[in-house]
């Protein structure tokens, strides 16, 4: 996977600015936002997807695992350090695609581990942290399927994932390049695959990570194949309210610290290895470029 886009950094820049002036464990008192509704309740409040694998899902035990989630666990220490609290205790909120902004947005969630993709149209609802991973989207289709890329879908019927990236990024390709196709949106990855197999769609549009985990242990996974250019490159962050800049940048430094010590790049090969996934050197780069120095 390579990092075609590297997204203007000057919010970044000012957030830089400010930790000198804000530490990362701050007293009682002076706890702001979502660090002084965390302090006050003893529990943090994390959202996540129960079908978004390899970034967040259930598992065979009905317990919330995966990467967004193991990096979560990473910030909930520094968070409890932040509130001064040994015992943080960590609640858990089911959401979809269509209810994880509202969720975060209107105070239910504290935090979001997903797979969220930063972009200025949902930046308008929350805010997000830096990058913990960077993904691209293509397209899976029966491979028996004439369907090669996205020159070839005129005329066919594409599935994609309501309210996510895909969605939004596949409807305005298709009108750009005036490529007349039939667009279904449905609720979850496991929908838009069966849409594929039962031939109620020719082919489904989305992030290849969690298309490829699903793929992966999926019953009809010998019928299926991704093919297609990679298109984008999708900034995949954690979710948190606007216009929090002390808890933001209690998680942003969380995120540095684990880009900083190696921990982050060792739960990416833990998670998208399995899938074939592995960053190159320039992805790998942009990551310790903005990290924010902890000194």
């Amino acid at each position: 996977m390579s990092l075609r886009v590297i997204r203007p950094l000057a919010a970044l820049f000012a957030l830089v600015i400010a930790v000198a002036a804000i530490p990362l464990s701050a007293s009682a008192q002076n706890l702001t936002g979502t660090l002084a509704k965390i302090k006050q309740s003893g529990e943090i409040v994390i959202g996540h997807r129960d079908d978004g694998a390899p970034y967040a899902f259930l598992n065979m035990d009905q317990k919330i695992t995966g990467y967004s989630i193991d990096v979560c666990d990473q910030v909930v220490k520094a968070v409890a350090a932040a509130v001064g609290s040994k015992d943080l205790k960590v609640r858990y909120v089911s959401s979809t695609a269509a209810t994880r902004i509202p969720l975060v947005a209107n105070g239910t969630v504290d935090l979001d581990c997903g797979n969220a993709t930063d972009t200025f149209a949902r930046a308008h609802q929350v805010d997000f942290s830096l990058p913990i991973f960077f993904s691209d989207s293509k397209l899976l289709v029966l491979k028996s399927s004439p369907i090669k890329g996205y020159r070839s879908l005129g005329g066919k019927t594409i599935a994609v994932v309501q309210n996510t990236t895909s969605d939004s990024y596949f409807t305005g390709l298709l009108e750009a390049k005036k490529i007349n196709v039939h667009l279904i949106r449905l609720t979850s990855i496991p929908e838009a695959m069966l849409a594929v197999t039962t031939g109620r769609a020719d082919a489904f549009a989305g992030d290849v990570v969690p298309l490829g985990a699903q793929l992966l242990k999926s019953p009809d996974r010998s019928k299926l194949h991704i093919v297609g250019s990679p298109q984008g490159s999708n900034p995949i962050c954690l979710m948190t309210r606007q216009n929090d800049s002390a808890f933001r940048l209690v998680v942003n430094g969380a995120i540095s610290k684990m880009i900083g010590d190696g921990e982050l790049f060792k739960l990416q090969d833990k998670w998208f290895g399995p899938l074939g996934i592995k960053l190159d050197a320039a992805t790998r780069r942009a990551f310790i470029d903005e990290a924010i120095p902890m000194e």
